[in-house]
């Protein structure tokens, strides 16, 4: 077990416990407030994807608390504000020699909500201070850095992201794995599959850390809790960064395998602790393995085939857990009530009548989309279909897609994946 603070309380957590399991196992689920409106935080999707969880830890602004591990005496700060946004920008300069101008500061940070947070959350991880205002003060701030060179760099480290590192390597090229959480992506979270263990034979989750061995043991490079916050492929160079430093990784060819993420429904209150994503939940039962108490209402999802995949492994969990639970149709939902800290109930239609009920989270399934934003900063558009156009996974001569982002698919992408494999090693012969 290791100690840790939150607001100046104490808790413990277990070995290997990221911040917000830990928080939800001692009772808490409010993190911090929204910046604007000052409303309550806390996890939505569990993914990293959301950053509705952010928190400051030892002296580090903008943590993810669902992908960041408790350290012995860690010290976690509820979040609020912005008190570094207007310095961090003066570290591009040292980071990215030469190739930040304020057009691209402005264009690809400040415009983009997904690489502004990441970018914020890379270099302010890397500045170890214990009193955030001085931060304004240091001028000279000493950042570890790293290199890597590899043949081909792969962006996401789900199951597509694994067993193309694992296929390359086992032909001998050299490859580096680069993922914003542990590798195992959906892995993790379906915890079984039907589909996998048919193929496999193992669990999701034991599956995601076999293929991390075996690409371990081929001389994979995998960089773990590691954002992407610049990729300059006319250089072939990707700047990533983690609570060690910033890693400068050089390729021949890079592969992006970044999946699906799941949207927000359009719901008042959908913002507050106690209500989680399709996911989120998945990763709170399977991942996290957190006994919840009081009654789930699941939110009936979209109509699209891959969350209604993942609304039947929500049941499942639910089943298997011996969970109370009902499910609404969104239609009958007339609102969810606030309480203190997390949600409290839901209001809903039954017979034509208005009828409460007290919950202890409200799982609202959204709608899954394919995962665009590295292959968008890259200069790549998308169809009309809303789909990126390539040849058999090929975006360009350099760069290859795997995956959700070449099948459309969910799970069932593995044989697309392997022509691209393929492709990969007919164009490094």
């Amino acid at each position: 077990m290791r100690k840790f603070f939150f607001n100046n309380k104490q808790f413990y957590a277990h070995d290997d416990e990221v911040i917000a399991s830990a928080l939800i196992r001692n009772g808490v689920y409010k993190f911090g407030s929204s910046i604007k409106f000052r409303r309550p935080r806390g996890i939505f999707c569990g993914c990293g994807y959301c950053f509705r969880c952010l928190v400051s830890a030892d002296g580090a602004p903008y943590v993810r608390a669902c992908i960041t591990e408790v350290r012995e005496n860690m010290n976690i700060v509820s979040r609020g504000g912005r008190e570094l946004q207007d310095h961090l920008f003066r570290l591009v300069y040292k980071l990215i020699p030469n190739s930040a101008s304020s057009i691209f500061l402005h264009k690809n940070i400040v415009s983009s909500h997904w690489f502004s947070v990441r970018f914020n959350e890379v270099l302010a991880n890397l500045v170890n201070v214990a009193d955030i205002m001085k931060f304004k003060e240091k001028e000279n701030i000493k950042v570890q850095k790293f290199s890597v060179t590899s043949q081909v760099a792969i962006i996401g480290g789900g199951l597509s992201g694994l067993t193309t590192a694992l296929e390359l390597s086992e032909k001998g090229v050299q490859c580096v794995l680069i993922d914003q959480y542990k590798v195992g992506g959906i892995l993790r979270r379906f915890y079984y599959s039907d589909e996998i263990s048919s193929i496999y034979h193992y669990s999701t989750e034991k599956l995601a850390e076999y293929l991390k061995k075996k690409c371990e043991e081929n001389g994979v490079v995998i960089l773990e809790n590691t954002a992407v916050f610049y990729v300059d492929h006319n250089s072939r160079i990707i700047y990533a960064g983690n609570n060690k430093g910033v890693w400068r990784i050089k390729y021949d060819k890079l592969v992006i395998a970044t999946g699906r993420y799941e949207l927000p429904r359009l719901i008042e209150n959908n913002d507050l602790p106690g209500v989680v994503n399709g996911d989120g939940f998945l990763r709170i039962i399977n991942d996290w393995k957190i006994k919840l108490g009081g009654e789930i209402i699941v939110i009936a999802p979209p109509d699209d085939p891959y969350s209604k995949y993942k609304y039947e492994l929500i049941l499942r969990a639910l089943d298997e857990n011996n969970l109370d639970y009902k499910v609404l149709n969104i239609h009958d939902l007339v609102g969810i009530k606030p309480g203190r800290d997390k949600v409290k109930g839901v209001y809903y239609r039954e017979k034509d009548e208005k009828v409460y009920r007290d919950c202890e989270l409200v799982v609202s399934i959204g709608k899954t989309i394919v995962s665009y934003e590295v292959p968008r900063l890259l200069g790549f558009e998308l169809t009309d279909d809303n789909i990126l156009s390539h040849k058999n996974g090929v975006l360009d001569k350099d760069i290859f897609i795997v995956g959700n982002l070449l099948s459309r698919g969910y799970i069932n992408d593995i044989e697309e994946t392997n022509k691209v494999i393929g492709e990969i090693m007919r164009i490094l012969r």
